[in-house]
């Protein structure tokens, strides 16, 4: 009988917890979670750090897929206009800030380098450490450069490396173009040039 009562205990206490409107536990009244060095996090908050989209391919005021006029109006005018080699795209050169865009319309590609000071939505910028991008981007590739993809490969972002300090940002749309000899046939920009 003690198990039967226990049960039934422990069924009302589960039951009083949980939002009858959506199931969810009601955390109002529980106690502050104990701090740790690291803090775990929840398979959903893991899957959207570790998930690359195009919302993370932005930094202070250049946007893969945005407006070269909105560069324009935050950085004021490129100090070169000129074309993107073997795509024949407009590539803009903001040599002061060290900001390099290549866009067709939209941006698809930009590169920052010092003396740029930005930081990308996961807060990192020229000069980040190796360990920042690591914790800011688990699914990274690691090698000469680190690089990390969406999940459909259409968005990447890439950090050089040297010293073990970010020395430039690299952020790009895959950008597909038809060829001249066969209006069916593409061709990829896979990873952008080094400035």
């Amino acid at each position: 009988m003690k198990v039967i009562m226990s049960l039934i205990a422990a069924v009302l206490l589960l039951t009083s917890c949980t939002n009858s409107t959506n199931g969810r536990v009601d955390t109002d009244n529980e106690a502050a979670p104990i701090a740790s060095a690291e803090a775990p996090s929840t398979s959903i908050e893991k899957t959207l750090q570790q998930n690359l989209s195009a919302t993370d391919l932005s930094i202070e005021g250049i946007r893969i897929g945005g407006s070269i006029d909105d560069v324009v109006k935050t950085y004021g005018q490129p100090s070169e206009k000129t074309v993107s080699h073997g795509l024949g795209t407009p590539y803009w050169i903001f040599k002061e800030q060290g900001i390099y865009i290549d866009f067709d319309g939209p941006i698809w590609q930009a590169t920052v380098t010092p003396p740029f000071k930005g930081k990308t939505p996961r807060g990192i910028s020229i000069g980040s450490s190796t360990e920042d991008v690591l914790k800011a981007y688990p699914d990274i590739t690691t090698g000469d450069s680190y690089i990390q993809k969406s999940a459909d490969g259409q968005y990447s972002i890439q950090f050089s490396i040297k010293n073990g300090m970010v020395t430039q940002i690299n952020m790009w749309q895959d950008k597909t173009l038809p060829t001249d000899k066969n209006p069916n046939e593409t061709i990829s920009e896979e990873t952008p040039k080094e400035v």
